[in-house]
């Protein structure tokens, strides 16, 4: 039997529920299951302010006590507990001030550190040299492991830190815990879901725009997810026809699952990503996906699992969805394709086991 190994993941948990969160309590209650690995968690999901508060001023102000408490939770974990690996995850830009802060008591305390990115705006950043890339910079080179969640990232850091450890993991789906494809529940009305933050950066401007200069008959667009109100009366205004497009506001997660095993089509237009769950659960309920060619998503769209457009763009967005919402037959060979995709490389089990293999690795086990 294997010595178990003790990890400290530094993470969020929901509530409020995101990709990240999600991800997390996932993780978690699996290494349950698992006597070779013991996890403790440090929880630094942002409790002062609603998650679609994103301006800088927001942040600083809610991030600041959040951090100390990230920091004293973790000095109390390395004292008490003496962790053999400390699994950070981050979503970059002011999250970046903590990271710094929990890789300077790791290593104060000699515990190496996994660094997770979560985020897909590393290429980008890193070639600009701005203040956000040396910062990530930085705390890469003190790390002991990078985790890139895709292809374009892991390139990134190779070229730009050629003497930093980065290792290609993607994120995983709890396969059993999803409800079955449950088909059209809503009268003989055709559905378009999209499940996320209703924020500017999810590129819902653009999808509300591209579904309004359609004619769809029969189908309607749902859109399930927090916003600001006044974002949402904003979209709501661009609205051609009204009864075409329902915003359901937030909805929990089974509900969400619920919405996407029912749909005939889903969409995920978003700006900038890392490797998104939604994406993922999508794909595991067998859903034809219509998304942007950001993050990861190219690759676990590729071979026939879906349909990628430029990021931004309504005309892209148009054609695709008048296309696809027309040939039932194309949206169920995408939706086949993808789910024998999730099961044979995303599955919790074998990606989990990727984790707990670098685990070791890092602290010499």
């Amino acid at each position: 039997m294997k010595t178990p190994i003790r990890v400290c993941l530094v993470s969020p948990l929901p509530p409020p529920y995101g990709g990240i969160s999600h991800w997390t309590r996932m993780i978690a209650d699996f290494a349950l299951t698992q006597s070779s690995v013991a996890l403790s968690h440090i929880d630094t999901a942002p409790r002062n302010r609603a998650i679609y508060q994103t301006s800088p001023l927001r942040r600083v102000l809610g991030g600041i006590p959040q951090m100390a408490s990230t920091a004293l939770s973790l000095r109390r974990e390395l004292h008490r507990e003496a962790p053999d690996v400390v699994h950070l995850n981050t979503s970059g830009q002011l999250a970046l001030i903590r990271d710094a802060v929990v890789v300077f008591l790791a290593r104060l305390h000699r515990v190496p550190v996994v660094y997770h990115l979560r985020f897909g705006r590393v290429p980008v950043i890193l070639a600009a040299h701005n203040a956000e890339g040396r910062l990530l910079a930085f705390i890469a080179r003190r790390v002991h492991t990078v985790i890139a969640l895709d292809p374009a990232t892991e390139s990134a850091m190779n070229r730009y830190l050629p003497r930093v450890r980065v290792e290609q993991i993607p994120n995983c789906i709890d396969l059993a815990a999803l409800p079955e494809a449950q088909g059209n529940l809503r009268g003989g009305e055709s559905t378009a879901v999209f499940v996320g933050w209703v924020i500017p950066s999810k590129g819902v401007a653009e999808l509300v725009r591209a579904w309004s200069s359609l004619d769809l008959r029969g189908w309607r667009l749902l859109i399930a997810g927090p916003g600001d109100e006044a974002y949402l009366d904003a979209l709501r205004s661009t609205v051609r026809q009204p009864q075409s497009v329902e915003f359901l506001g937030e909805v929990s997660h089974d509900e969400a699952l619920r919405l996407m095993a029912s749909c005939e089509l889903f969409v995920f237009p978003s700006h900038t990503e890392g490797f998104p769950n939604a994406v993922l659960e999508a794909m595991a309920l067998g859903r034809p996906i219509l998304a942007t060619d950001v993050g990861a998503i190219g690759s676990m769209l590729a071979d026939g699992c879906g349909v990628v457009v430029p990021a931004r763009s309504v005309t892209a967005l148009r054609e695709a969805m008048s296309e696809l919402a027309s040939d039932a037959e194309l949206r169920r060979v995408i939706g086949r394709a993808a789910r024998r995709k999730a099961e044979s490389r995303y599955s919790l089990p074998m990606v989990f086991s990727q984790y707990e293999d670098l685990w070791r690795r890092v602290c010499g086990r």
